[in-house]
C-alpha cells in the first residue's frame, strides 16, 4: 500500500496509538498534522517515505497504574519502508476506517484512528507528576524517531 498525503490526511484531528509489546510501552496522541516526504535514497524501488506526525498532546499508558499520563513530546517520525500498512476492521465490501502499521524490524505496532473514531479523551489524561517535571522516562522524544 502506498502511503500518500491524501491517505494519511484523513486522520488529521484523529488519534494515533503506537506500542512495542516486547518493551512494554504504549503512547497515544491527538494528531494536529502529518507531513510526508520522499526519502531521497539512491536505488530505492519501494515506496519509501519519511512521515512526521505532529500532535496537540501525547500521553503514555502507565500500565502498573492503569492511567494515561501526559508527556512533553509533540512529534514522531518514521520511515514507511520499515512498516507494512493494512486497513483494520474491514469487511468484504467496505474498507476499514482505521489504518494499522506493523514492523517486523522494530517490533512496533501503530494504529491511526479517524476523527470521531475510538478516542482517548483529553480530560482523562493525568498531568506529569514527578518532582522535577521530567517524567518522560524511556520513550519517543520530540526529535526521536519511532524507527529509521
Amino acid at each position: 500500500m502506498e502511503i500518500t498525503d491524501e491517505l494519511l490526511g484523513r486522520f488529521v484531528n484523529g488519534q494515533f496509538e503506537w506500542q512495542h509489546m516486547g518493551e512494554g510501552w504504549m503512547y497515544r496522541g491527538q494528531i494536529a498534522g502529518i507531513q510526508i516526504e520522499k526519502n531521497p535514497r539512491q536505488g530505492d524501488i519501494w515506496f519509501n517515505y519519511k512521515v512526521t506526525i505532529q500532535f496537540d498532546w501525547v500521553a503514555e499508558l502507565k500500565k502498573d497504574r492503569g492511567v494515561w499520563v501526559e508527556i512533553p513530546d509533540r512529534s514522531i517520525t518514521f520511515d514507511t519502508m520499515l512498516y507494512s500498512f493494512n486497513w483494520l476492521g474491514a469487511s468484504l465490501h467496505r474498507p476499514g476506517e482505521r489504518l494499522g502499521m506493523m514492523s517486523q524490524v522494530t517490533g512496533e505496532l501503530g494504529v491511526f484512528f479517524p476523527p470521531g473514531g475510538s478516542a482517548l479523551e483529553r480530560e482523562s489524561i493525568l498531568p506529569r507528576e514527578d518532582k522535577d517535571g521530567s517524567e518522560a522516562g524511556p520513550g519517543v522524544g520530540q526529535d526521536d524517531q519511532i524507527a529509521g
